[in-house]
Parts: C-alpha cells; structure tokens; sequence
C-alpha cells in the first residue's frame, strides 16, 4: 500500500457520520454489461498495485453538491476521489463501487487495465471508467495466481449529473481469500470526506442481496467492525447496475455536527506525542485495520503519550466522546 491516498479508503472504516440519508436516489437494474472499446488506457503497461491515474472531468458535474474539476483513481485500486489537483483541497468526496484490494492480475505482464471513455455529444455526454479484469492483492501475494477476476465500471452523466455503478463478469470463486472480512465486496459512498482522514459529512454503504440493496449511513463502530449486515451478501452479477441520481442535500445544522474537543501533536512522532482534551476521558490507539494498540485514560489539559512501543506506520486515536485525530509513527 504505497501511495498517499490508499490510506483515505481505510480511515474511512473509521469515519463519523451525521447524515443519516443518502442524498441521492438509488435505483437497480440490470443491464447487459459492455466494455470499453477505443478509449483511454489510463494503466498503460502497468503491472500496476494501489495506482494513481488523474481523469479530467470533461464536462460541468456536481457531485454531493460540489463542482468536479477532475477525479482521482487511486488507493486500493477503485478509489474514486474529486478535485485532488486543487492546492488548497481540505475535503474530497469519494466513491468505492467495489471495495476490496485489487490488482493487475499478473507480476509479470499488465493483463489488467483501468481506462476511460467520453460519449455522447454536448450536453449529453457520459464519462465512463473501466476497471477491466483486475486481480486481488491478497490472492497474488499468498498463491501467486489470479483465479477470481472481476470486471466493473462507473458511469458519469452530464445532462441529469447522475453516476452509476456497473459490474461486469467475475471469476471470483474465493470470496474469504480476496476480501477483508465476510468473504464479501463492499459498495461505499462518501461525501466531504476530510483529506486528513479524520471526519466525514456522510458515509453509506449497500448492504444485503445484490439485486436489492439498502444503503446504511455508517458510523466507527460500524465500518470498524466489518459487520457482514453492512455488506453486500455476494458478488454482483453481470450486468447489475446500481444508479445514483436526484441529488437532494441533507440539511444539516452546526449544531449537529460534532465538536472536536482533542487536538494532537506532532503529527508525525517517532517516540512520543502530546494530546490535549478539555474533559477527563478514556481513549483507544488503532492502527489502520483496527487492531487495538493502546489504550488508557486522558485527563483534562495536555496528556503525554508514549508511542515508542508502536510499529512504523498511521494510527487513529479515539476518544470516549467519540473525536478521532490521525498521527504517524515513524520507524
């Protein structure tokens, strides 16, 4: 797990939420499944792992309200991220149609490829990106070999500024050893996730039976867990659509959102780090699979902490009242 983002779609399973509605209305079809033909190889010959591929968006689109400029293919291999190239970017919006950590399906060749494709003509254009017959990380690396493939698309639309999840054919026949938890992919939506990784206006997931799905607005204790009920119970067939459109805001007062009552220093530690908390309260250490690594109690003021004892690596510390701040434990 290399790049800068690939950590954004872990800290999301320890993301807060507030909205309890997906603003968008979802609709599943089904639909015959077609590849991209003539369009824009984005990988290359990569023999590509947690890639890191930039897409114009070639038209006017908003996506959870917000203006996209371009979007960002990265992470665990179909992150979907908005308007990285802005400098001053401080929350992202992101999609996930098929969570789990994905791969060119050979460590010799590139036989797996992410492109992109603009049709259709002014004011009625479609922005489509394939992920065409990706492997898994974990099945590489534990047998060398790709036996479970999956292909699997998202389609933007410029004239009703709705998006879609498309699933193409799978090989996938070995659920528990390619996915994190349950033997299961997970479908995940997030809005105005904060770059730092640390808190989220809105964080869904579909849950259940493939063909009908219920969006659950997820919080910690939820997306930490990995609770099967909070993923999709099978693969997606071929030519399973999900539809995202109609996009109704969520009215949210400040008086909802949640207080940041910690704050942490340095962010990037190597033997210690110092938290200050306006209240006494307990706290827990995870790292980014959420593996408790320390706990304890925090007193009101400035606490500190000794992380001598930790591997290299990101961490998230949470508090009893539920804030969550972000640090690095150099090596």
């Amino acid at each position: 797990m290399k790049h800068l983002f690939t950590l954004i779609a872990l800290v999301l399973f320890f993301g807060s939420t507030w909205s309890q509605t997906l603003p968008y209305t979802l609709t599943i079809f089904t639909e015959p499944y077609q590849e991209l033909t003539e369009s824009e190889l984005l990988s290359g010959d990569d023999i590509w792992d947690d890639p890191s591929y930039l897409v114009d968006m070639p038209f006017e689109y908003q996506l959870f309200g917000d203006p996209i400029n371009d979007l960002l293919i990265s992470g665990l291999g179909s992150q979907v991220l908005t308007n990285t190239e802005d400098p001053e970017l401080v929350v992202t919006n992101v999609l996930i149609p098929y969570f789990a950590d994905i791969v060119n399906a050979s460590i010799e060749e590139a036989v797996s490829s992410i492109s992109s494709k603009v049709e259709g003509e002014p004011g009625d254009r479609i922005l489509k990106l394939e992920w065409k017959n990706v492997g898994f990380y974990y099945e590489l690396q534990e047998l060398g070999t790709s036996g479970n493939t999956i292909s699997f698309q998202v389609w933007f639309y410029e004239a009703d500024q709705s998006f879609e999840y498309r699933y193409g054919p799978n090989t996938i026949k070995s659920g528990d050893l390619i996915h994190f938890a349950n033997g299961t992919p997970g479908v995940v939506l997030a809005e105005d996730a904060d770059i730092q990784g640390t808190t989220w206006s809105g964080l869904w997931s579909l849950a259940g039976e493939p063909s009908s799905v219920t969006p659950v607005a997820l919080g910690f204790e939820e997306f930490y867990s990995f609770l099967p009920e909070n993923q999709l119970t099978q693969e997606p067939s071929n030519g399973l659509v999900y539809r995202f459109a109609n996009y109704t805001p969520v009215n949210t007062t400040e008086s909802e959102k949640p207080v940041q009552n910690i704050s942490l220093w340095p962010t990037v530690a190597q033997t210690e780090i110092f938290v200050s908390t306006t209240e006494s309260q307990a706290y827990q250490v995870y790292d980014m699979v959420g593996k408790l690594a320390l706990s304890g109690r925090l007193v009101e003021g400035v606490n500190n902490l000794s992380v001598s004892s930790l591997g290299a690596g990101t961490y998230i510390i949470q508090t009893e009242d539920g804030q969550r701040v972000k640090f690095m434990k150099k090596g």
